[in-house]
């Protein structure tokens, strides 16, 4: 490389004159710096021998894969006990039981507003059996919390 000048910076790309043995090559390149790939692609355009180029390792991810795999481990060994205990399962099951014999799925997929209001007054409870409101089924839920521990 004989000659590497800055010809022009007009807009947010800038263009390098470079001469190569009375060979003139204009390369667009970014204010940034040049892009590794299009730079050999365009070297190796220009050249009898093309130049060889393979990226670097990306050694962000390979670190953060080896330390996530190693905290999965571990964690696998404490979580282990828990996961395999009847306590566990027996209170995530009762749990899904009153929230869905609440009327939680119901609410969620009619799109029921949290509370209404009539004459002025907040109301909670929805009157009939074809309505039911946010309010009432965090009611009706800890009712039947309740009644597990008598």
């Amino acid at each position: 490389m004989e000659n590497l000048n800055q010809r022009s910076s007009t807009s947010r790309r800038s263009t390098y004159h470079l001469s190569l043995k009375q060979i003139d090559v204009l390369i667009p390149c970014p204010i940034s710096g040049f892009d590794v790939e299009a730079l050999v692609e365009q070297i190796s355009m220009t050249t009898p021998v093309p130049i060889p180029y393979s990226p670097p390792p990306n050694y962000g991810a390979i670190i953060t894969l080896v330390l996530g795999a190693l905290s999965l481990l571990l964690a696998a060994r404490y979580l282990t006990p828990i996961f395999t205990s009847r306590w566990t399962w027996a209170a995530l099951v009762i749990g899904a039981s009153i929230i869905f014999t609440s009327g939680f799925m119901f609410v969620r997929i009619r799109g029921s507003p949290w509370v209404s209001s009539r004459n002025g007054q907040p109301q909670w409870m929805a009157g009939g059996y074809q309505s039911q409101y946010g309010m009432e089924v965090q009611v009706i839920g800890a009712i039947c919390t309740l009644s597990l521990f008598n």
